[in-house]
């Protein structure tokens, strides 16, 4: 075991929410990055559920500042994967701005059939129409969400309704 400390990107909870389809639905994934595969850090349910909030503060994208001990679940070719043992800290420091969330966005718009896909609406400054897989339409909602919440965008806007969404190139986009 050891210590670890760090700001990390909160990215889903199990499964569903976090795109890591091997972890169990009530492990917190906290990432470094979202591109790269280190330091990927796994906290059960039992640890997390005493310092942050499921509806409020378990958004993708939310920054969380993270002091505990670890033990190394995986170092090869470079992956950095702990289970959390013991947590000190674990908080919300920061929200996503709004490149980082229409490129968070963006990594749930995978498809193979026009069926896997569904449209929903953005909210100002986001865009209008968003296509994503329809199976994280409850995520990408609350992301938006969490978005509007935590800026004062000084903008609004009606958007014309979704006519088709399909899939195309493996990506849901909204003709």
């Amino acid at each position: 075991m050891m210590p670890y400390s760090g700001e990390l990107n909160l990215a889903g909870l199990g499964p569903d929410d976090s795109l890591e389809p091997t972890v169990s639905g009530d492990t917190l994934v906290l990432k470094q990055t979202f591109e790269d595969h280190s330091n990927h850090v796994f906290i059960d349910r039992q640890l997390w559920s005493n310092y942050l909030d499921l509806q409020d503060d378990i958004v993708p994208g939310n920054i969380v500042k993270f002091v505990g001990t670890v033990k190394t679940l995986d170092a090869a070719a470079g992956n950095h994967y702990y289970q959390v043992v013991t947590v000190n800290q674990l908080k919300v420091v920061g929200h996503p701005n709004q490149t980082e969330v229409e490129a968070l966005i963006q990594r749930y718009d995978f498809c193979e059939t026009d069926a896997d896909c569904t449209g929903i609406y953005g909210e100002c400054p986001l865009p209008c129409h968003i296509a994503i897989n329809a199976k994280f339409q409850t995520t990408v909602q609350k992301i938006i969400t969490n978005f509007r919440n935590s800026t004062t965008p000084q903008c609004a806007y009606k958007c014309m309704a979704i006519k088709k969404v399909s899939c195309s190139n493996y990506k849901c986009v909204v003709e």
